[in-house]
């Protein structure tokens, strides 16, 4: 084939990248190749349809085959700037920043006085520099700016795995794993041979509880790259809280809940900034506390999980408990009150709702039971002869020594036959059992009295 048939395809060739046909434009710049393969603007034009494919499509073959059209253009002429800028174009956006430098090297070497590549060589150190900063804000902690920071190399290399994965590690560190998994999936429908992106995933997955998914992608991402730093740890970390796991629910099924606390415990520490997982724990551990009647534990480890998942019924219920262990019946209906919001048809919500309601009026009137120092079993006989002997000792006549000690005789008497009334009428005494107080049970009374006069004597003889 000529050389005129070369540059006719070559002609061909810019016409279809002119319309944004870029694979049709490399078709044709290829067939010139063949025809005249010592002529190093046919690779140049192959390389820029390359580089377009690359910038559009964010694939990084499609970097790679530029900068290889870049090398052959400058092997047959040095001189060939556009080679150089393109190849370190492609070069940064695939992360080869040594490479980049020694293509850049060698061109200034050619070209010295070239503004072209003198810009090339200062946004090459720019986003260098840029990689280090976003890397020393993750390593603190800082993954606001760090996220900001690889956004903006992201914008500048295209392509180039790093950014996105630099992004994905500080959404990860601000809590938001949904967005890091977006990202993750992008750099592996790119590459998937990409060890990182599959360790950033497998972290992500385990943040959003999908565990058995998180070890699948940490193990491909150990098999791509065995020496993974990260990858090893954070699987060695999954597999540690699933063992104390293990251990704390099995204990918790013994009864040892003394033994169950320090391994949920452990789990928690050896991933704290896994919300999911140390709410999950919170609620493990404030149970065996629960279980152990330390209230103000069990308080405590249902409120993190409460601030971590407000929509989990488990801890408000749990903390509901607690609240009446320690006689905070209010705190408790309201624990309950928000439960049944969450989940309106559960009916163990809605009946230890209604007893914590009993449990808050008795709390609010006298206790007659204790006024009377019986038990809640107490006979009818055993509640009589309790008031006798209790009687004898308020009685507002032995109290006499001043207004003070009068007064409150002859409240606590007063008191006493009321319970002595309430407590011995097997009516009253049931409707006091269920939370009523005095007020409460005569006017109960009153209204079944009303009704039974209104109905019940309306056709009598």
């Amino acid at each position: 084939m000529s050389e005129d048939s070369a540059a006719a395809l070559k002609e061909q060739g810019n016409s279809e990248f002119k319309a944004g046909n870029y694979q049709s434009a490399i078709a044709f710049y290829s067939r010139a190749i063949q025809a005249a393969p010592d002529v190093a603007t046919y690779y140049g034009n192959r390389s820029a349809a390359w580089l377009m494919i690359g910038q559009t499509s964010s694939q990084p073959k499609a970097f790679e085959a530029c900068a290889k059209d870049c090398q052959s253009a400058i092997a047959i002429d040095p001189t060939f700037m556009k080679g150089y800028a393109r190849g370190v174009k492609s070069m940064v956006n695939t992360g080869q920043f040594a490479e980049a430098e020694e293509l850049l090297a060698k061109g200034l070497s050619a070209l010295p006085d070239n503004e072209e590549l003198q810009a090339e060589k200062s946004s090459l150190e720019e986003v260098k520099l840029k990689v280090q900063e976003g890397e020393a804000l993750l390593d603190k902690g800082e993954f606001s700016p760090a996220q900001r920071v690889f956004q903006e190399v992201e914008g500048r290399t295209g392509a180039w795995a790093k950014p996105k994965l630099g992004q994905a590690r500080a959404e990860l560190g601000l809590g938001r794993a949904p967005i890091a998994l977006r990202l993750t999936l992008q750099v592996i429908n790119a590459d998937s041979n990409n060890a990182e992106a599959y360790w950033i995933r497998g972290e992500a997955l385990n943040r959003t509880d999908n565990v058995d998914q998180a070890k699948k992608h940490l193990q491909q991402a150990l098999r791509l790259n065995p020496d993974l730093k990260q990858c090893q740890a954070a699987f060695k970390r999954i597999r540690a809280i699933e063992r104390h796991v293990e251990a704390g629910k099995e204990a918790v099924a013994k009864r040892e809940f003394e033994e169950a606390v320090p391994c949920f415990t452990a789990a928690m520490e050896a991933d704290p900034d896994n919300a999911i997982l140390v709410g999950k724990m919170a609620i493990e551990r404030g149970n065996a506390y629960l279980r152990m009647k330390d209230f103000e534990n069990a308080i405590a480890d249902c409120t993190t999980a409460i601030q971590l998942d407000n929509t989990n019924t488990a801890p408000y219920i749990t903390r509901s408990t607690a609240h009446q262990g320690l006689q905070k019946f209010e705190e408790a209906v309201n624990d309950l009150q928000q439960a049944q919001e969450i989940d309106s048809e559960n009916p163990v919500i809605q009946d230890r709702l209604k007893r914590a309601q009993v449990e808050l009026r008795k709390s609010k009137r006298v206790n007659y039971y204790a006024l009377l120092e019986v038990s809640e079993l107490a006979t009818e006989k055993d509640i009589t002869k309790a008031y006798r002997k209790m009687a004898l000792q308020w009685h507002p006549d032995k109290h006499q020594e001043s207004e003070e000690a009068k007064a409150k005789a002859e409240k606590i008497f007063i008191q006493m036959g009321e319970a002595q009334e309430i407590l011995t009428d097997p009516r009253k005494r049931a409707m006091y059992d269920e939370g009523a107080d005095k007020d409460m049970i005569e006017k109960q009374l009153q209204m079944e009295k009303a009704q039974q006069e209104m109905y019940g004597g309306c056709c009598g003889g």
